[in-house]
């Protein structure tokens, strides 16, 4: 399959008389083959050779070599996410935006002689939970050696369960002696898994301050966490990583955005009968368009997963189309 792809490769090469360099982008995507794209974890069984689908991919559907082109050079845009980086970004969440927070919420000063202590306890008294099983929120605590709880309860199930009712999260928090709470994504896209704690949130008591933190955020996810932040003054949002509105190929251009992203989404659109396998774009049906869940044209890709809101070229699977990092879906 190497072969295959490094034929098409210097065909390519021979046929640009432009400064596009086809062999510079092979090498970059050999470069990140070996360092990261071997590691995504839903096709460690079923198709654990990166390669093998890769040439798959361009060779999708029938679609043109203009096409292909377009695919191959698309592929170095996309932002993997690997297990490294998330442990990272992890300590960083720790590190800095609950440091600060607890700070303020405790009111620590600088020049207290006791601040380490009080550090310490007020973060002993701090419930670490996960929005989402995405999370992994076990590794959150072991890379911060944090311990001490037994109970880490996802709290869109606990909303969707309880309906929106915080009786139970407060009787279980009484008993641990826990004070406040930290809510941890892996990866925040639209933002909808945070818009269903909403109702839950508001049932919390004032005096049960609320920190959330998303590893990595989108535009879209970014507007809804300060949204529900701006109506719940006991609710903060401080995210480690925002992406910038030019890393994504979404359905209005952005004026920053890279030129080549202009010409991908023409492509992508084109496409989108085959990668669909003939479903035309409906927001409440998979792969709901083009530009994927909310419209938001993402190019994200962790090592446990691929968003639905990740461009559906990349990421769906269909009766017509072979997706490059096939996602696993919840629905």
């Amino acid at each position: 399959m190497q072969n295959t792809i490094a034929d098409k490769v210097q065909r390519w090469a021979g046929q640009e008389i432009g400064e596009l360099d086809y062999n510079a982008i092979h090498a970059e995507i050999e470069y990140l083959i070996a360092q990261r794209f071997d590691q995504y974890v839903p096709t460690i069984g079923p198709a654990p050779d990166f390669r093998t689908r890769f040439i798959k991919w361009l060779d999708n559907g029938g679609i043109s070599e203009d096409d292909q082109k377009l695919l191959f050079r698309l592929v170095p845009y996309i932002f993997f996410l690997g297990r490294e980086e998330f442990l990272a970004l992890q300590r960083a969440a720790f590190l800095g935006p609950v440091h600060r927070w607890i700070v303020d919420e405790i009111g620590l000063a600088f020049a207290d002689p006791d601040r380490d202590d009080k550090l310490r306890a007020a973060i002993s008294e701090t419930w670490f939970c996960p929005i989402t099983d995405s999370a992994h929120i076990a590794d959150f605590y072991h890379a911060n050696n944090l311990a001490g709880v037994d109970y880490r309860l996802e709290w869109r199930s606990e909303a969707k369960l309880s309906d929106g009712d915080s009786t139970r999260l407060q009787t279980l928090m009484a008993r641990q002696g826990l004070r406040r709470v930290v809510l941890i994504e892996d990866l925040v896209g639209s933002g909808s898994q945070m818009s269903e704690l909403l109702k839950l949130l508001d049932h919390l008591p004032a005096c049960i301050s609320v920190l959330i933190i998303p590893l990595v955020v989108c535009p879209s996810g970014a507007d809804v966490g300060r949204d529900i932040a701006a109506r719940l003054p006991h609710v903060s949002f401080e995210p480690v990583l925002e992406l910038p509105k030019h890393s994504f190929v979404a359905e209005m251009p952005d004026p920053n955005e890279p030129e080549f992203f202009r010409t991908v989404r023409d492509a992508i659109q084109r496409t989108y009968s085959i990668v669909s396998g003939g479903q035309p774009p409906d927001d409440a049906i998979q792969p709901y368009g083009p530009f994927g869940w909310r419209r938001t044209g993402a190019l994200i890709v962790t090592h446990n997963n691929t968003p639905d809101n990740t461009l559906p070229v990349i990421q769906h699977r269909s009766d017509t189309w072979t997706p490059l990092f096939p996602r696993s879906s919840r629905i």
